[in-house]
C-alpha cells in the first residue's frame, strides 16, 4: 500500500518538467531573501545553521538597509539582547507601543524603537534587579549579562535562588560577579551557552567579553529548544525523495502526514554528538530519524531549513541489544522508559520472566534505578533481559555518628533532604579528610562530609573539618546576599567564597574592627565553622603606585583615576582620611587637576597619601588603526593588554598635530585602516590629545 502524501513515481514527464521549473523559481526567489553577503564559508560555518535558523523566525536581521549584511563580529547592545530575547518568546506584538514603567531609572537612554521590548522584558521579570536599576541599553552585553537574561526569560528565577552552593570549574569563575554565579550554572546546566577549551584541558568562561551577533545567534538557538516555538514544523521521517522530486514526507505526533518539497536553497542540518549543527545533504536524511522543519512563508509546502535531531526505533528484532539509561520505571504497568545514547526515549515492557543481572550478579526489578546504565535485549517492544550497572550517587551534608563492628553504619544528615540517613559501609572503603588519606578512626561527629554510595554501600568518604584555618588574601567583598560573602585567594591562588557568621569576631592590625574596615587586598587568617568565617584577623597591605592624573570623580565617594608608565589606569577612593600634598602644603580633591604626576601611597581601593607634582608628563598610546573619523577628529586603535586582551581607545587630534612617517611628515590622509600607529600627547577631561602620530607601517 502506498502510504498518504507520496506522490507516484511515474508520472507525466510534462508534470515533472514543471514541478522542476517551479522549484527552481521557488529556489531564485528564496536564496535572494536568506543568505548574507558577509557569513562566508570557511569562517562562518560554525554559525551559520544558527544564524539562517533564527533569520527565518524574525529573531536577527540584517544590519544595512538591504538586509545583506549580518556583522557576525560586531556586539550586541543590551537592548538588542532583550529584544531578540522577547522576539523569540513570541512577544513582539505585545511589545508594540507599550511604555516604559514610569520610575524606570533614566528612560531617556533607552532608544525609541527599542522602549516596547524593554517594557516588555521589564514586565516578564527578565530586566529585574541591578539591570533595572542600571540598564545601560546602548552598553554591549556582556557573556554573564546575557546568560541571566536568558535563565529569566525561561522564568529559572526559582531554581537560582534554590541553589545553596555554585560550582562552577571554569578557570576564571572568580570573574563573574557574585550575584551572576547561580545564573550562570543553570544556563550552562540547561545547553543555553558554553564556555572555551583551554591548553590545559579546561575551560574558560570569558564573563566579561562582548557577545557577538554570530555568538548571539547560537545562544538564541539553544534558548529556543527550551521553549515551545510553534515556528517548527516536528515528526519523524517516513519517506525521502532525493531523486526525482527532492521532499520529505513526515509523521506528525497526531498521526497526520505531511509532505515538504526541497529545493536548492533549503538549509539541511543534523546535531553531531555534541548538539552542533553540521549541514548535511537530503540523502543523508533516513527513515525514521526526528526533523524540525521551518516552512517556507509564501503558502508553498517548501521546506526553508531541516533539523536532524535523532533516529528512534520503536521496535527491535529478536536478541538486539539496546544501551541507554533508566529514566523512568512503572512497576504497576510493568512499563520501562530508557534514554538511548542517541538522547531519544523508548517505552518498553517488562516481562514476567525478565531476567535481571547488575554488575554480573542475578538481581530482583527493586535493585534497579533511575539513573543506572543498561543493556536491554528485547523481542518487539519486550524486554527479556536486563544488564544494568550500578551508578554511583553523591550525598552530602554533616556526619552524626560511625558505627564500627561487622558491618560498619555511617550516619549522616543530608543537606539536600534535611533528614537523618544511615548507610552500610563497604569494607574497601576509600577515606580522605581535609584533602589527605585517613581512616574511619579520624572521622569525628560534626565533620562535612560528601559520601560516595554505589551498590547500597558508602564507597567513599571526603571529610572536612567542621572548624579550621584558612590563609590568604581578601579579593571581593560582596553585600549582595543576606550576610556579606568574602572571596579569599589562598598562597596556591585558588579563590573561595565564605559567607561571615553575622556574629564574627573581626580584628584588623591587632584591633577591633568591623566588616567595613575590610579592603580589597588585605592578608588574612580566618576560622572557619562550617565552610562560615567565625574570625578573621586582617591586615593591611600598603603599596605605592605613580601615575598621571587621567579622570577625577567628584561624587559622595571622590575618586581619581591615573596612568602609570606602562599606560595601565587605576582607579582610587579619596576618603576623608586621605592626607593630598602639593609644594609641601596640604591640599583637597578639587584642587586635583588632570596632568598631575601623583605618587600615591594606597590600601585595597582607597588613597592613604598623595603627593602632588606638576610636572608636564606626555603619555603614550600604541595600537593598530580600527576608525578613522575625520569630521570628529578622532582615530580609534586596537590596544593590546598585559594580559593578553585588546581594547578600543581613542586618539583625538588637533590641527597642531605632527603626523610622521619613518622621518617624513605627512598628513592625516596618509594613515589607513589597518596600520600600526604610537601616539603621544596627554589626557585632558578624560580625552587623550595627540601632539604626535607616527605610522609605524611599511607601505609597499
Amino acid at each position: 500500500m502506498k502510504k498518504p502524501g507520496i506522490l507516484s513515481k511515474k508520472v507525466f514527464s510534462v508534470v515533472l518538467i514543471a514541478a522542476i521549473f517551479t522549484m527552481m523559481s521557488f529556489s531564485q526567489a528564496f536564496a535572494v531573501n536568506l543568505k548574507f553577503k558577509d557569513i562566508t564559508a570557511s569562517k562562518y560555518d560554525w554559525a551559520r545553521p544558527y544564524i539562517e535558523k533564527m533569520y527565518l523566525f524574525g529573531i536577527v536581521k540584517g544590519v544595512d538597509a538591504a538586509g545583506t549584511e549580518f556583522a557576525p563580529d560586531d556586539s550586541v547592545k543590551r537592548d538588542e539582547i532583550v529584544t531578540m530575547i522577547i522576539r523569540l518568546m513570541g512577544l513582539e506584538e505585545e511589545a508594540k507601543g507599550k511604555n516604559l514603567p514610569a520610575d524606570f531609572p533614566k528612560a531617556f537612554t533607552v532608544p525609541i524603537w527599542a522602549r516596547g521590548y524593554v517594557a516588555e522584558a521589564v514586565e516578564k521579570g527578565i530586566i529585574s534587579g541591578k539591570d533595572l536599576e542600571d540598564f545601560r541599553a546602548e552598553d554591549p552585553a556582556k557573556r554573564y549579562e546575557v546568560a541571566v537574561f536568558a535563565v529569566k526569560a525561561l522564568g529559572l528565577e526559582e531554581e537560582v535562588q534554590s541553589r545553596k552552593n555554585v560550582d562552577l570549574t571554569f578557570t576564571d569563575t572568580y570573574a563573574i560577579p557574585l550575584e551572576a554565579r547561580a545564573y550562570v550554572q543553570v544556563a550552562v546546566e540547561n545547553g543555553i551557552i558554553k564556555g572555551f577549551p583551554e591548553a590545559n584541558g579546561r575551560f574558560s568562561f570569558k564573563p566579561n567579553d562582548k557577545l557577538t551577533r554570530a555568538q548571539a545567534a547560537t545562544l538564541l538557538s539553544n534558548l529556543s529548544k527550551k521553549m515551545d516555538n510553534t515556528d517548527m514544523v516536528a515528526g519523524t521521517v517516513e519517506d525521502v525523495d532525493a531523486l526525482l522530486l527532492p521532499s520529505i514526507m513526515i509523521k506528525l505526533s497526531n498521526g497526520s502526514f505531511e509532505t515538504y518539497n526541497v529545493n536548492t536553497s533549503t538549509s539541511i542540518y543534523k546535531e553531531d554528538d555534541k548538539g552542533s549543527l553540521k549541514k548535511i545533504a537530503l540523502n543523508d536524511i533516513k527513515v525514521g530519524d526526528n526533523v524540525r522543519i521551518i516552512p517556507d512563508t509564501s503558502g508553498v509546502k517548501l521546506a526553508s531549513y531541516v533539523e536532524v535531531t535523532s533516529k528512534e526505533t520503536s521496535t527491535v528484532s529478536e536478541g538486539t541489544p539496546m544501551e541507554g539509561t533508566i529514566k523512568d520505571i512503572d512497576t504497576a504497568r510493568s512499563i520501562l522508559t530508557m534514554e538511548k545514547s542517541g538522547g531519544t526515549d523508548i517505552v518498553l515492557s517488562l516481562k514476567n520472566n525478565v531476567k535481571i543481572n547488575v554488575d554480573g550478579k542475578t538481581a530482583l526489578l527493586s535493585d534497579l534505578a533511575v539513573g543506572q546504565p543498561v543493556k536491554v535485549y528485547v523481542i518487539g517492544t519486550d524486554i527479556v533481559k536486563i544488564e544494568a550497572q550500578n551508578i554511583e550517587k553523591k550525598i552530602k551534608g554533616i556526619l552524626r555518628s560511625i558505627i564500627t563492628s561487622t558491618n560498619s553504619i555511617l550516619i549522616i544528615d543530608n543537606e539536600d533532604t534535611s533528614k537523618r540517613e544511615s548507610y552500610t559501609i563497604s569494607s574497601n572503603v576509600s577515606v580522605k579528610k581535609d584533602g589527605k588519606s585517613a581512616g574511619l578512626s579520624d572521622l569525628i561527629p560534626d565533620d562535612m562530609a560528601t559520601i560516595t554510595i554505589a551498590g547500597s554501600k558508602v564507597v567513599k568518604i571526603e571529610a572536612e573539618s567542621a572548624r579550621k584555618e584558612v590563609s590568604g588574601t581578601i579579593k571581593a567583598i560582596s553585600f549582595s546576599g543576606k550576610n556579606p560573602l568574602i572571596t579569599i585567594e589562598d598562597k596556591d591562588g585558588n579563590n573561595r567564597d565564605f559567607e561571615l557568621d553575622k556574629d564574627a569576631d573581626i580584628r584588623k592590625n591587632s584591633r577591633s574592627a568591623d566588616i567595613k574596615d575590610l579592603r580589597k587586598g588585605d592578608e588574612v587568617d580566618v576560622t572557619l565553622e562550617y565552610n562560615k568565617i567565625v574570625e578573621i584577623s586582617a591586615k593591611s597591605v600598603k603599596r605605592d603606585i605613580s601615575g598621571t592624573v587621567k579622570v577625577i570623580t567628584i561624587s559622595d565617594t571622590p575618586a581619581v583615576t591615573i596612568t602609570d608608565e606602562k599606560g595601565e589606569d587605576y582607579t582610587f577612593n579619596i576618603t576623608p582620611d586621605t592626607e593630598i600634598v602639593k609644594d609641601r602644603k596640604e591640599i583637597t580633591v578639587y584642587d586635583l587637576r588632570a596632568g598631575y604626576y601623583l605618587d600615591m601611597e594606597v590600601e585595597g581601593d582607597d588613597a592613604v597619601s598623595i603627593d602632588v607634582t606638576t610636572r608636564e608628563v606626555q603619555d603614550k598610546i600604541e595600537g593598530t588603526v580600527l576608525y578613522i573619523h575625520k569630521d570628529a577628529k578622532v582615530i580609534v586603535i586596537s590596544v593590546k593588554n598585559a594580559d593578553g586582551t585588546k581594547t578600543s581607545k581613542e586618539i583625538h587630534y588637533t590641527d597642531d598635530t605632527v603626523f610622521m612617517k619613518g622621518s617624513s611628515k605627512i598628513s592625516i590622509s596618509r594613515i589607513y585602516e589597518g596600520d600600526q600607529v604610537i601616539a603621544t600627547g596627554k589626557y585632558d577631561s578624560g580625552l587623550f590629545f595627540a601632539d604626535t602620530i607616527i605610522d609605524l607601517t611599511i607601505s609597499n
